[in-house]
């Protein structure tokens, strides 16, 4: 991304790296959390029975980056701030509808697969996570219960499709999936998004509204507050991005500021609540972590040094399947990974080089299987979305029939042929007449 101001048609890749990176550093905290659970949690007792370079990181402010819950407040943020972003840089609610008519869509297919997938899995007797946790719980000198809280449930293929459209988006998620419980913050953040912007996006003081929206989303859910937090950065970013100089952060000061926002996260309290004049309790580590988060995508934003480090290829690609990165690894963990350690162990390894390399097998298996969701599912959804917005949502503009609107071929580019050859075949039976024919008179 240049110095130059961006057309609002670019392409926010520095960002999708961003979410790139964060989806990674979820997978990392799983596996973590599920193999080696004492380097997850600050002052364990038990972390002193590691080598002495595994206690520095975890003890370290580079703990950050296994932080998953953290990336999930960034995903929060991120979301709140891409969703928003053409409405700034246009000044224009012209395409909020449509983006409001195809979020479900976009978002409940690759979520369904992956539900699905995982019924699957379960239903083949390819979830190994029990039996791994057992032996961990029974073999290692500490407890390990995260890897063992799912899939205990027997595989039902009505209740698995009930949570694939469901469930997943109005019921705070899936047993089939449970990484999905985000997707029931994810919708009702992203709709509140498109109302903010449409309501007060364009106000002169809409600051007083970002405040008041701020108080009641403090008060009613932390989560969608950091949608707003986006918002707000999105505007400041189009408001510097049209201004005659705009603001550009130089490269060591951008790192420092990215260092400072690690730094507010590692020093995050486990426990306890602030309390806001009795109206509402705020958990202290959802408050570190929102404001690193926003301190984090705000030294992006200005920074264009940063955002060229970002828009590297290695890391646009883990931005294009950060999604369905995010969708399947859980399952991976508790099938590959889970696998890989059991027969590892059988073969006479240690707990940590059995982890170590199913943590590998599980890693090489997850980069493909989320590029293959991403091409087969998460970019068909993208496309269906649209053609059934054009096809039923979109207003019509005036002298434009319904048969003008785009055919359903858009969704599947290589069904296009088929039609085209059928179309040919058709008016080239032997009494059917082609429209033009019709439209002229010669088929009476």
């Amino acid at each position: 991304m240049s110095a130059t101001t961006p057309r609002p048609s670019e392409k926010l890749d520095a960002f999708e790296g961003v979410r790139g990176l964060a989806s990674v550093g979820v997978f990392i905290s799983h596996l973590i959390i599920g193999f080696w659970p004492v380097l997850y949690s600050k002052g364990n007792p038990y972390l002193a029975t590691f080598p002495k370079p595994v206690r520095w990181l975890s003890e370290s402010p580079l703990r950050v980056i296994y932080d998953g819950q953290f990336a999930v407040m960034l995903f929060f943020v991120l979301s709140g701030f891409v969703l928003s972003i053409a409405f700034f840089r246009r000044q224009s609610g012209e395409g909020i509808p449509a983006a409001a008519a195809r979020r479900y869509t976009r978002l409940m297919i690759p979520a369904a697969i992956s539900v699905l997938l995982g019924y699957l899995v379960l239903a083949a007797g390819g979830m190994h996570n029990l039996a791994a946790g057992k032996m961990m719980n029974e073999t290692v000198g500490y407890p390990h219960q995260w890897i063992a809280l799912f899939y205990h449930q027997d595989p039902v293929a009505r209740v698995a499709l009930r949570h694939a459209l469901w469930d997943t988006f109005f019921r705070g998620g899936s047993v089939y999936n449970q990484n999905l419980w985000t997707m029931s913050v994810e919708l009702p953040g992203s709709f509140a998004v498109y109302a903010f912007a449409l309501l007060f996006g364009g106000l002169r003081w809409r600051i007083v509204f970002y405040l008041a929206a701020g108080f009641v989303l403090l008060c009613n859910n932390f989560f969608i507050f950091n949608f707003l937090v986006g918002v707000a950065i999105a505007d400041l970013y189009a408001i510097n991005e049209r201004s005659r100089r705009p603001l550009r952060l130089p490269l060591v000061a951008a790192l420092a500021l990215m260092a400072a926002a690690f730094y507010v996260v590692f020093k995050k309290p486990e426990l306890n609540n602030y309390d806001l004049w009795g109206i509402a309790a705020l958990r202290k580590s959802y408050c570190f972590e929102s404001a690193g988060s926003a301190l984090l995508i705000m030294t992006v934003a200005f920074s264009t040094s940063l955002q060229k480090l970002l828009e590297r290829r290695w890391i646009a690609f883990l931005g294009s399947i950060s999604f369905a990165l995010y969708l399947v690894h859980l399952i991976l963990i508790c099938s590959v990974a889970s696998y890989a350690y059991l027969k590892l162990r059988g073969f006479g390894a240690s707990h940590d080089w059995a982890g170590i390399l199913a943590c590998v097998a599980c890693f090489a298996t997850a980069i493909p299987a989320a590029a293959a969701l991403h091409w087969c599912v998460d970019k068909p959804a993208i496309r269906l979305g649209k053609w059934l917005y054009e096809c039923w949502f979109q207003p019509q503009r005036e002298g434009m029939a319904s048969r003008d609107r785009q055919r359903p071929e858009i969704v599947l580019p290589w069904f296009s042929s088929a039609y085209a050859k059928a179309k040919r075949r058709i008016i080239k039976m032997p009494g059917v007449e082609s429209s033009s024919e019709m439209r002229s008179g010669r088929g009476s």
